[in-house]
């Protein structure tokens, strides 16, 4: 679909031949890449574990005499086939990982995050319960620290009755002597008048 892309061919294309692929159908293919302009085709084969490669030269696709080693001129990344299958390397020095590595590495990942997720949830649940148990204990104290403040004020309360009765009792007790004291008083009085009246020659309870 050039005409949507500003008539510009795929720069870079990848092929995997699979057992279904017939060579005139292969054929085909890449005369069709050639003619609309493609810059770089390379076909890997995983049954056989063959790569080949093409180069645009001279308004071309000229086959690459060895790609083993070989580096894209436009991606800047290198084949390797020295093992049992193709390695590809990154412009910066890394390879590229396989499929399976790619899902293994993924899942790995997933399984990571979900720990991480596991333990920020039991960590949450733990200050949770650390929380609870701070407030727990605060209340205790609060409940503690107000039993001791009414135990303080019925003290005081205890003490202000016990002053108060006792102020009662000397109130009572200066009633009870000022009481005597005025009979005594009374008597005095009584007996000095009546010792009066016996000198007068009056017997007073006549």
């Amino acid at each position: 679909m050039q005409w949507l892309e500003n008539d510009v061919p795929p720069q870079v294309l990848f092929e995997i031949q699979s057992p279904g692929n017939r060579p005139a159908e292969m054929q085909s293919k890449w005369e069709f890449y050639d003619r609309y302009g493609v810059e770089e085709y390379y076909l890997y084969d995983p049954e056989e574990n063959t790569l080949t490669g093409w180069q645009r030269r001279g308004g071309r696709l000229v086959e690459i005499e060895r790609m083993d080693g070989w580096v894209s001129p436009l991606l800047g990344i290198r084949f390797d086939m020295s093992g049992d299958e193709l390695q590809i390397f990154g412009s910066d020095g890394q390879r590229f990982l396989s499929y399976l590595e790619v899902t293994a590495q993924r899942e790995e990942e997933q399984r990571a995050r979900e720990r991480a997720q596991n333990e920020a949830k039991e960590a949450i649940l733990q200050l949770d319960i650390e929380q609870r148990a701070r407030q727990q204990a605060q209340k205790r104290a609060d409940e503690a620290t107000a039993q001791r403040d009414a135990e303080q004020r019925a003290r005081q309360q205890a003490q202000k009755q016990a002053e108060e009765a006792t102020a009662q009792r000397d109130e009572e007790q200066r009633a009870r002597q000022q009481a005597q004291k005025q009979a005594e008083e009374a008597v005095g009085k009584a007996e000095r008048l009546a010792a009066r009246l016996r000198a007068l020659g009056i017997e007073p309870e006549s």
